[in-house]
């Protein structure tokens, strides 16, 4: 996650340009789609971070770490998903003329198998 901290380069370029930053509504949407991808049987050490509070700009949704993890919690709850129920999706990419195609099915390993 993106943090903006006082007296860098990067807070002078926020403050001049005021950049997009995620949202948390953002920020656990992408969350939840990387855990559904990722392998079940891999064990998360740290979905956010501990941004020192008094030099941090930008998230300040990133202060209440406690908060933002039972969000993303319900919010999994709320979507009847969790981590690694779309890693057995297949992926093919094909390289064309410079253009990269990916197609990719839940089903495909499924047909193969049966």
């Amino acid at each position: 996650m993106l943090h903006i901290i006082k007296e860098t380069k990067m807070a002078e370029l926020y403050n001049k340009e005021k950049f997009h930053i995620l949202t948390k509504d953002e920020y656990i949407d992408i969350v939840i789609k990387q855990l559904e991808l990722l392998n079940p049987k891999i064990v998360i050490n740290r979905i956010t971070s501990d941004p020192d509070k008094e030099n941090l700009i930008e998230p300040i949704w990133l202060t209440q770490k406690c908060q933002l993890l039972n969000d993303i919690d319900k919010e999994m709850k709320k979507r009847n998903t969790y981590q690694g129920i779309n890693y057995w999706y297949v992926f093919l990419i094909i390289h064309v003329n410079h253009y990269i195609l990916i197609f990719f099915s839940k089903f495909v390993i499924f047909n193969i198998i049966n």
